[in-house]
């Protein structure tokens, strides 16, 4: 399977002990995630603000395509996307806290996706993705130093 493809068929499911549970179906199968359907499927977890995933109501299209445009460096991704119908971009990258993703400049929700992965919903037409990863806790950490050196340098300047 690709790094980034389009799903039109989604299994929304509660937590990653249901999507495992859903995916244990095809784990004693020998063959290809085509063969089983699994190219234009995906099962979804909410979102880290527990939001489900929508309802995609689309159909595979022989014009749908989806490709990376641009990766300078491992905490960016630009996919560009053109869907016939909605339906969700899934990377094949790990899934971790701190990714955010933008829909044409707009904030989107990211889902887990198969358990590992993340999941993008795109509306019909064309459409860029950009994933980016900025934890909070980079953005805390680099308030903390800042704060830290204010008050070192006061500290100097008055005594």
């Amino acid at each position: 399977m690709p790094r980034v493809r389009i799903a039109h068929k989604a299994a929304t499911v509660t937590d990653a002990q249901a999507a495992q549970t859903w995916l244990k179906q095809f784990a004693g199968s020998a063959a290809h995630a085509a063969a089983l359907g699994l190219d234009d499927s995906v099962v979804l977890e909410p979102d880290a603000e527990g939001r489900s995933p929508p309802t995609s109501s689309g159909a595979r299209s022989p014009q749908d395509e989806v490709g990376i445009r641009d990766q300078p460096d491992p905490d960016r991704l630009v996919v560009s996307a053109r869907l016939e119908s909605p339906g969700f971009v899934v990377i094949a990258d790990t899934y971790y806290p701190g990714w955010e993703a933008r829909v044409d400049g707009s904030p989107a929700s990211l889902f887990p996706a198969d358990l590992l992965f993340r999941a993008v919903f795109v509306p019909s037409g064309e459409h860029d993705i950009l994933l980016r990863y900025e934890p909070a806790s980079f953005r805390y950490g680099v308030g903390l130093f800042v704060l830290g050196c204010l008050v070192c340098a006061a500290v100097l300047l008055t005594t």
